[in-house]
């Protein structure tokens, strides 16, 4: 029997061990809920989170049978999700979930911002499995309503609604302050006075302000 007592004190002791340190490593080590890279507390309603993506439904439709979960971190797991354009929003509503002010709803399988409702606080950008959302000044908003960045095939070729890389945005910015990566504009913030002239010329409207 000794062996056997020995063994169950063993095992006892190697469990309380284990479970002691499930306790004090993600006190020690830092792995807790990571804090967002939220606005400035002293006036967090200057800022407002934005959407890099524009495809409802009706211009980004399912092209496989996906039955799982409705969450967007269990959708990007099924072939990086069902959509027709592998870039854009899962519509799963995590985000929403996530956000204390209540300021995100999902319309037409789309995460959209009340920005009424937000302050940007970026609890949002920390579950978005794509990295879709952050977190920008409200007086000098410009963002880019598109996140697919495809080198040989045209991102509007696959959702109505994403950038077609026509050029007309960098085309008409007086501080040449657009230019383009993997079909993308990148907008230069140094040189940006936002004056808006490329969201009013932009053909699929992806180039946006507030």
């Amino acid at each position: 029997m000794e062996p056997f007592f020995y063994a169950l004190l063993l095992a006892l002791a190697l469990g309380l061990a284990v479970s002691i340190l499930s306790i004090l490593v993600p006190l020690f080590s830092g792995t807790n809920k990571e804090e967002p890279a939220a606005a400035p507390k002293e006036d967090p309603a200057a800022y407002t989170a934005v959407v890099a993506c524009s495809g409802i439904r009706a211009v980004n439709p399912d092209v496989l049978d996906y039955q799982g979960p409705s969450g967007c971190a269990a959708k990007i797991r099924f072939f990086s999700g069902p959509y027709a354009c592998s870039f854009s929003c899962l519509g799963g509503g995590d985000c929403a979930a996530a956000c204390p002010q209540h300021a995100i709803s999902i319309r037409e399988g789309l995460a959209v911002i009340d920005r009424s409702l937000c302050n940007g606080c970026g609890w949002c950008t920390t579950v978005c499995p794509r990295g879709l959302i952050s977190v920008t000044d409200r007086d000098r908003v410009l963002y880019t309503g598109c996140n697919a960045s495809m080198k040989d095939k045209l991102p509007g070729s696959v959702c109505k609604a994403g950038c077609t890389a026509c050029g007309e945005c960098a085309s008409v910015c007086p501080e040449n302050a657009i230019t383009f990566e993997k079909n993308l504009p990148v907008i230069d913030r140094s040189l940006c006075t936002y004056c808006g002239r490329c969201a009013q010329v932009c053909p699929t409207d992806v180039l946006r302000t507030l």
